[in-house]
């Protein structure tokens, strides 16, 4: 009979990386970052537990900077599709805040904005162009509001908005495709855990 697998709150590529750090320092840590993640619970009331968690954040650290500096020629690529991101932001921002003006339709941007994925319409563009431009234009004039809904990562600008009408329409600038991202997206995920724990214990 197979064991069970246990449920994480986290994605495979992540549980991945937590192994592998884990072979690497648990002998030197005495315990698991994976079980304590898992597990916070059992550690509660453990007086070396903030030093145990300052020491794991630092294998966390040195793990995937030693991977990162691998990457070097992918990391200088992936920062130079970012910036392209920010400067493709700005200009769909300024044409939609000077549209949006025009129409008198109101532009937001929100703290969070509740979107039903089964009824949007998802639009992604590698770029800004006459065609963009049109396109905008008619979303605007469609909507009842627009709301900047982008994300940022890594101080860069990850562009979406959401132009609210009988059919919700999402623009979206196509974001870089990468290990990098995924890599730096697991480093940030388990060392937010790792705090997390710290603050609570």
């Amino acid at each position: 009979m197979a064991a069970e697998t246990t449920e994480v709150p986290w994605d495979d590529q992540t549980d991945q990386f937590l192994l592998a750090i884990d072979q690497l320092t648990k002998e030197k840590n005495g315990t698991s970052i994976r079980d304590l993640l898992l597990n916070p619970y059992k550690y509660a009331g453990n007086k070396d537990i903030k030093k145990t968690i300052d020491s794991m954040k630092s294998a966390v650290n040195s793990y995937f900077g030693e991977m990162l500096e691998s990457m070097q020629d992918e990391v200088k690529k992936v920062t130079q599709e970012l910036e392209s991101c920010d400067v493709q932001y700005r200009k769909i921002d300024d044409v939609i805040s000077s549209k949006s003006y025009s129409l008198k339709v109101p532009y937001l941007k929100p703290t969070a904005v509740q979107i039903n994925p089964d009824i949007r319409e998802e639009i992604v563009i590698d770029q800004y162009n006459e065609k963009a431009d049109a396109l905008i234009g008619k979303l605007i004039s469609n909507s009842t509001y627009v709301a900047d809904v982008s994300g940022a990562y890594s101080g860069h600008i990850l562009g979406s908005w959401l132009f609210s009408s009988d059919k919700p329409y999402l623009l979206t600038i196509k974001p870089p495709v990468s290990t990098v991202l995924i890599v730096e997206r697991s480093k940030d995920n388990i060392l937010d855990l790792l705090n997390s724990v710290a603050t609570g214990s």
